[in-house]
C-alpha cells in the first residue's frame, strides 16, 4: 500500500486521502501468488468488471437463468474456490518452512544458563550505528518448549521469549542481581513477626535518698515583675501596659490629612489651552 501511494501521491504529499481507493481496487483485484484467486473472486466468484477489459460487443444469451440457479452456481463455485484456497495456502506453508529450515539450528538451553536477549528497539534520538543490539545477560529458569524459555532479568523481572531471540553470554562476571529471588513453598505460612514495640519490664529500682541533694539543681525561675511597678526612664512611647501615663499626640496619622482638600479639578493641557483662549478672548 505504502509503494503504490508513493508513486502516484504529489509532492505536497497532501493528496494521499483521495488515492487509497484505487490502490485498494487494485489491491483486490490481483490474484494472490499462493491461491492463485483474487480477494474479490472469492467474495463474489466472478472476477472484477475493469473498463479496460470490458468486451465492447454484444453478449445476448438465448436463456435468462432464474434467481435460484444463479445461487446455485455461486454456491457451488465458492465451495469449489475455497477447497482449491485450502490446498494452496497449505502447499505454500510447506514451502516456507522448507526455505527457512535451510539455516535454522536447532539450540537448547538449560536452567540457570547466560544467555543474551536481542533487542532491536532503540530509544528516539540515538543513533542505530552504536546501537547494542543484544541486552545485558538474563538467566533462564524453566523451559516451556522447545521454541519459548522463561528468563529472568537483573531486577528480578521474568517474561518469555523465542528461542531465535536468545544464545549463550560467555562473560558470567557480568551477572549481579540486585537481589536473589525468594521462593515460598505451599503451606508454608510462615513465621509470626515479631512486634516492634518492647515490652515493658517491671522490676523493683532503688530509691533515691531525700537527705543528699542533688548533684545539677535545677535553676529556679526569676520572680515575676509587676507591669505597674515598671517605670521608663526613657522617653519614647510605649504600651499602656508599660507605661500607663503615656498619651499618643494629637497629629495627623498621614501627610493626606495635613493637604487642603482642592476646590477645583486639576489642570490638565486640556484645560490649560481652554483657559488661555478665554484669557485672550
Amino acid at each position: 500500500m505504502h509503494t503504490a501511494l508513493s508513486h502516484y501521491i504529489n509532492p505536497a504529499n497532501n493528496n494521499w486521502d483521495t488515492l487509497v481507493p484505487f490502490c485498494l481496487m487494485s489491491h483486490r483485484a490481483t490474484p494472490y501468488s499462493a491461491t492463485g484467486y483474487s480477494p474479490f473472486f472469492l467474495l463474489h466468484r466472478r472476477e472484477m468488471e475493469i473498463p479496460n477489459n470490458d468486451n465492447l460487443k454484444a453478449q445476448v444469451t438465448s436463456e435468462k437463468p432464474s434467481q435460484n440457479r444463479s445461487l446455485e452456481n455461486l454456491n457451488a463455485g465458492l465451495k469449489l474456490a475455497y477447497t482449491l484456497v485450502a490446498k494452496a495456502n497449505k502447499k505454500s506453508h510447506q514451502n516456507n518452512k522448507r526455505l527457512y529450515d535451510r539455516r535454522a539450528k536447532f539450540r537448547n538451553f538449560k536452567e540457570n544458563d547466560l544467555v543474551d536477549l536481542y533487542n532491536p528497539s532503540q530509544k528516539s534520538g540515538l543513533t542505530r550505528n552504536f546501537h547494542k543490539p543484544w541486552a545485558d545477560p538474563f538467566k533462564v529458569i524453566k523451559k516451556i518448549s522447545d521454541l519459548n524459555y522463561k528468563i529472568l532479568d537483573q531486577n528480578n523481572k521474568q517474561q518469555v521469549v523465542h528461542v531465535n531471540r536468545i544464545k549463550i553470554a560467555y562473560n558470567s562476571e557480568v551477572w549481579k542481581p540486585k537481589f536473589e529471588t525468594r521462593t515460598k513453598k505451599q503451606g508454608d505460612k510462615g513465621t509470626p513477626k515479631k512486634d516492634k514495640e518492647e515490652e515493658f519490664k517491671f522490676k523493683s529500682f532503688p530509691l533515691m535518698r531525700t537527705d543528699e541533694s542533688p548533684s545539677n539543681p535545677e535553676r529556679e525561675p526569676p520572680p515575676l515583675q509587676n507591669p505597674e511597678t515598671i517605670h521608663s526612664d526613657v522617653d519614647t512611647p510605649c504600651s499602656e501596659l508599660k507605661d500607663p501615663s503615656y498619651h499618643p499626640t494629637e497629629t495627623p496619622k498621614s501627610r493626606q490629612e495635613l493637604q487642603t482638600t482642592r476646590t477645583d479639578p486639576p489642570i490638565t493641557r486640556s484645560r490649560a489651552r481652554i483657559m488661555s483662549h478665554d484669557s485672550v478672548n
